[in-house]
């Protein structure tokens, strides 16, 4: 069963609905199943933040750029970014997320998340390891697509609950820039694999399985000083 949502609220809900509609639509012809959980994606774009501007434009992902990416033969060094990380850069970008190791750690959750919403079945399901799936607020009240992305369940909850005052693009930005992976102990380079001749970038194992787990993930301090009424819906830390 699908989340409901609303229409779109902001930009982000804007590339979300768009990139799943268009997925939906490729999906009546072709199998997606490689589009929305390729097994390694190039993700150059996530090592540097780059604020929405005239230079750094919205993502322009069209079905034609899906397609490509599901063309074995268009993979490769030259090839056009991957159409999941030039959407997943383009989120964390406009929420002004700039550390790079929780940018890196946000891109399977958030993947996971968009294959769900994009293909509803048991398999994607599945694959949202347990806090990440749906909550019965998702499924039953109309909300932005964006609260979707949220990673703790309690407090995707408290937002649909209260969408007056949390369902503001504040509370995204609040949000993002409180995130924190803890317990990584080595640097951004270490969550990575890099081909040297090509010089795509990708998660390597060890890194991945540490970012899909939930209670790797806490709220910054910052974050319960704007909404100190959250405080019990999320995880702290002071660093």
């Amino acid at each position: 069963m699908p989340s409901l949502v609303l229409a779109p609220t902001c930009a982000a809900d804007q590339w979300i609905i768009s990139f799943t509609h268009d997925c939906r639509r490729l999906a009546q012809t072709k199998n997606i199943d490689a589009l929305l959980r390729p097994p390694r994606v190039n993700l150059k774009t996530l090592l540097e933040y780059n604020p929405p501007s005239p230079t750094h434009p919205a993502p322009r992902i069209h079905i034609a750029d899906l397609e490509r990416a599901l063309d074995v033969n268009s993979a490769g060094s030259g090839a056009a970014p991957h159409p999941l990380a030039e959407l997943i850069t383009a989120l964390v970008d406009k929420a002004g997320m700039a550390n790079v190791v929780e940018r890196l750690a946000l891109f399977l959750p958030v993947q996971r998340v968009v294959a769900w919403l994009a293909q509803p079945t048991r398999e994607s399901y599945n694959a949202l390891v347990l806090n990440y799936a749906p909550r019965p607020s998702q499924l039953t009240v109309p909300h932005p697509q964006w609260v979707d992305f949220v990673l703790q369940g309690p407090l995707r909850d408290a937002i649909i609950e209260r969408q007056d005052v949390y369902a503001t693009e504040e509370f995204q930005n609040i949000y993002a820039n409180s995130l924190r992976l803890l317990n990584w102990p080595g640097r951004p380079v270490d969550a990575i694999n890099m081909d040297p001749t090509t010089g795509e970038v990708w998660l390597n194992d060890t890194f991945a399985a540490h970012a899909l787990r939930i209670e790797n993930w806490r709220m910054h301090e910052t974050f319960v000083r704007r909404y100190p009424e959250l405080r019990g819906f999320v995880e702290l830390t002071e660093s």
